[in-house]
């Protein structure tokens, strides 16, 4: 699917529904580009905006129309500008849903039928009111879902979190002790991360560094090459103490009272700090539309081994299919990830 829009940001969010169902974007800022794609790769539909104020958007449509006839590949027009009997055939309101807009454009390039039928692509923009309508209404069951699997989490949650903190209070006392004995000083490290939407929050942990290792951490940044995301091997800021509770994920522990006061969730993708939010593209968002948790599918397949990239990749894959059969498949496989202390670090 050849996408043509001068928004960088609606490129992204729109290329993100296709990838989401398997496709492919090629994207284009300008006519040449689009143009050339047009030219040199196999295209099977092309999507352009009507209303390119940072372009000549009349020339750029004639052209592409042009060549995409002369090609056979049908285009298909999105818009944000009131609907009239001047505005060119088949289209689509950049105010629908664009997850349904995708899906209906998947319909009209199927893989049974390559050669589309411009015909049927008006059919199609024609019947989208009626679509947006029966989406509506998918989306209204949906929430409902959401929100009874939100209440029946929250219940669990506080259930269990109630529960361990009575069972592990003394494997609390010992730790904190440890953790005096060897580098007195505070026993709990507060660092803000970023939780559902954005928001704020103190994240607890046990503090397994030295009393000033937020004074060097810059650094042994600069060392790593400024990557905020990545987390070092042998850490020297990190006391012997600190390396045992590590390997073994103890240091998390205290984030049970996250759980306990909302911040958090036993289930969910690891809440990021400030710098590393800053450095989020479109797809990265989508990891805080649901609130953080204390495990998710990359802590049980390796924690921080795994890249970057596929840390983002499973948690969309989370956020779309969450749910409670899904969480307790997750914390099933917790324990066995913390002993085994793959990626502890």
């Amino acid at each position: 699917m050849l996408l043509v829009d001068d928004e960088p940001l609606f490129l992204d969010v729109f290329s993100f529904h296709v990838e989401r169902h398997g496709g492919r974007v090629l994207r284009a800022t300008s006519a040449d580009a689009a143009l050339q794609i047009l030219e040199q790769e196999h295209v099977d539909l092309v999507v352009t905006d009507y209303d390119m104020p940072h372009l000549d958007g009349a020339m750029l449509r004639r052209k592409i129309r042009r060549r995409a006839r002369t090609a056979g590949v049908p285009v298909v027009m999105l818009t944000g500008m009131p609907v009239g009997p001047e505005m060119p055939r088949p289209y689509f309101l950049k105010t629908q849903d664009l997850g349904e807009v995708v899906v209906t454009l998947f319909e009209l390039i199927g893989a049974e039928d390559r050669d589309v039928d411009p015909e049927r692509v008006l059919a199609a923009a024609a019947s989208a009111p009626r679509r947006a309508a029966s989406g509506r209404r998918q989306r209204l069951l949906s929430r409902a879902k959401h929100r009874a699997y939100a209440f029946v989490k929250r219940g669990v949650d506080i259930a269990a979190i109630s529960l361990a903190l009575t069972v592990l209070a003394p494997l609390f006392a010992f730790v904190a002790l440890a953790i005096l004995v060897e580098d007195p000083g505070p026993i709990l490290f507060r660092q803000t991360r970023v939780g559902r939407g954005g928001r704020l929050f103190k994240m607890l942990k046990f503090r397994s560094m030295r009393v000033n290792a937020e004074a060097l951490h810059a650094s042994l940044q600069s060392d790593d090459g400024n990557d905020v995301r990545k987390k070092l091997k042998r850490d020297p800021r990190v006391t012997r103490v600190g390396r045992v509770i590590r390997r073994f994920s103890i240091d998390e522990l205290p984030q049970l009272w996250n759980v306990l006061v909302g911040d958090m969730t036993l289930v969910g993708p690891r809440p990021p700090i400030p710098a590393e939010v800053a450095m989020y593209g479109v797809h990265e968002w989508r990891r805080l539309d649901v609130t953080p948790g204390l495990t998710c599918i990359w802590q049980v397949s390796g924690r921080a081994d795994v890249p970057f990239p596929e840390q983002v990749l499973m948690d969309q894959e989370y956020v779309l299919n969450r749910s409670l059969k899904g969480d307790l498949e997750l914390l099933a496989k917790t324990l066995p990830a913390v002993v085994s202390g793959k990626g502890a670090y």
